[in-house]
């Protein structure tokens, strides 16, 4: 299992059994005026982990994400039409079992 660190939240793919989960977590970094084209993974994970922190989680898991650009009305003006989601579920982990997973 793969864990990664953005701003004092861990990230990882797979779904966990052992932890409190908090809340289903949707992020969508759109590029109207924020130039998502620019921004990359971390900035979508710096979101994610500001959220799960203002709910007191330390752990996002079942972590899925996508870059997708849409042909639509803002491309036809040159604005920004490519986008960030990311999408998992907000949980609570003792630094013990946190730990152990690094261990696997």
């Amino acid at each position: 299992m793969r864990i990664t660190e953005k701003n004092e939240v861990y990230f990882t793919e797979s779904e966990l059994d052992s932890v409190e989960d908090i809340e289903h977590l949707n992020t969508k970094l759109d590029g109207i005026l924020g130039h998502a084209m620019l921004k990359n993974l971390g900035d979508l994970k710096f979101e994610m982990a500001k959220h799960a922190k203002s709910i007191n989680c330390n752990l996002i898991h079942s972590f899925v994400y996508r870059q997708k650009q849409e042909i639509n009305f803002r491309s036809l003006f040159g604005t920004d039409d490519t986008y960030w989601e990311g999408a998992g579920i907000c949980s609570k982990i003792s630094q013990e079992k946190l730990e152990e997973l690094f261990q696997k």
